[in-house]
């Protein structure tokens, strides 16, 4: 008798759990197999399948968002333009950069037109440090705006350091492009409002850096509105409370309302439920990690970012899942 009720314990936990599993709406790679996009690309990309998903949304233009090649949280967004120009946002840490060139060059593209970058921390700038140090791929202009040195190592000591190998590695990939008769342009000072123009791709900023006593790094997130022919995505990078509320101050929610959200901070302890609310996307990619996603520990914010988006109505992609091709 008691083995019986233990049975049946497991079967009512187990129907349990499927429900709860059922009630985070997001794209099941497994769901969308006949979308699989194998004659793209080479042999060497086999263990990172790429999965095409035809939401009808970019009119000839692609989204790609990346997983990661490490096991940690990092942010990599690809837009590839009707002409087969590529802009990269933020990147990744610098594990992922030679994945992030490959891709590039697998289909069909020979430099990167923009890559732009939210902040310095190492899981978004990390991948163009790498690539400007190993000269993976040329790449023509750059655009970021990071807090002075100064200030970072007040608000967190000696990790500012990393600053310098950044600007030396910048320094350094310019100077090696200029004297092969390359132009480069580097753009350190984006402002709020300045537009951007890619083969007809549109990439706004929306805000002035944000200098904040709380959580200070994060909160000077650059964040992006990228019209890609005729829809928007708005990439948040890591800003999180303080910067988000300033956004909503300073911004107008016409401005902030998009098609597509890249999540701030990986989809935990980011932005808050009023941005997202006021943003009001259809699509929500959430750069994460299945260990943050599933809150294994405890400690992330993610289940209730779930339920705001669940909420919404919001179809979640997930970069644990695998690779996407957003059409």
């Amino acid at each position: 008798m008691a083995r019986h009720k233990r049975v049946l314990n497991i079967i009512f936990y187990f129907v349990i759990a499927l429900f709860i599993f059922s009630c985070n709406k997001h794209v099941d790679k497994n769901e969308i197999g006949e979308h699989k996009t194998e004659d793209i690309l080479s042999e060497k990309f086999t263990d990172n399948d790429f999965y095409t998903l035809n939401y009808n949304l970019f009119n000839g233009g692609e989204v790609i968002f990346l997983t990661s090649q490490t096991s940690g949280q990092m942010e990599s967004l690809l837009i590839r333009t009707k002409n087969n120009k590529f802009l990269i946002f933020d990147g990744g840490r610098y594990q992922d950069a030679y994945f992030l060139c490959e891709v590039i060059k697998t289909l069909g593209g020979d430099s990167v037109e923009a890559w732009f970058i939210t902040h310095s921390h190492d899981d978004h700038v990390g991948a163009l440090y790498e690539t400007v140090k190993e000269n993976y791929i040329d790449i023509k202009n750059i655009y970021y705006k990071f807090p002075p040195i100064e200030w970072c190592y007040e608000k967190i000591g000696d990790d500012a350091g990393y600053l310098y190998l950044i600007y030396d590695a910048l320094n350094e990939y310019k100077k090696k492009l200029n004297d092969l008769g390359k132009e480069i342009n580097i753009y350190d000072d984006v402002k709020k409002a300045e537009k951007f123009v890619f083969d007809g791709v549109e990439v706004e900023i929306i805000n002035d850096m944000y200098m904040l006593d709380s959580d200070s790094i994060n909160n000077s997130s650059i964040v992006y509105k990228i019209n890609v022919y005729g829809s928007s995505i708005i990439f948040l990078g890591d800003i999180s409370y303080y910067g988000s509320i300033k956004l909503i101050e300073d911004i107008s929610e016409k401005k902030l309302k998009s098609d597509v959200v890249v999540l701030s901070h990986h989809g935990q302890n980011g932005a808050p439920y009023e941005l997202y609310k006021i943003i009001d996307a259809k699509y929500a990619l959430w750069p994460t990690t299945k260990k943050i996603y599933e809150n294994r520990e405890g400690k992330y914010a993610t289940d209730e970012t779930k339920k705001w988006f669940e909420e919404f109505g919001t179809i979640n992609v997930l970069s644990f899942e695998g690779n996407y091709i957003i059409k």
